[in-house]
């Protein structure tokens, strides 16, 4: 991430205070307080994901199941009976996600 700091200072101080050395200090104080802030929260997240790693957590969506049809159509498909497009809506699914069950069976 790009530290634009100086970048929000200078236009809240432009937009808001013009020309008053309190003002200027009191955002600049405001704005790395809240940049600190951002900075430790986001440490706190990665540390956390890191930790529940370790534990064994596991991430992300589950993987869908192969319906009992699939070995079936799989075959007519290789056969050339049967088009990926055609197989994958008979099972519900998308072409590519049939097309990637059929390469991880290989």
């Amino acid at each position: 991430m790009v530290d634009n700091r100086e970048y929000v200072l200078n236009q809240l101080s432009n937009a808001f205070f013009k020309n008053s050395i309190t003002s200027y200090l009191y955002v600049k104080g405001f704005i790395e307080d809240f940049f600190q802030k951002k900075e430790n929260n986001h440490e706190r997240i990665v540390a956390g994901i890191e930790d529940a790693k370790k534990r064994g957590t596991k991430f992300g969506r589950k993987c869908m199941q192969k319906p009992h049809e699939f070995e079936k159509l799989k075959l007519e498909w290789k056969c050339g009976t049967l088009s990926s497009r055609n197989a994958a809506k008979q099972l519900g699914i998308s072409q590519d996600t049939f097309l990637r069950w059929v390469k991880e069976d290989e």
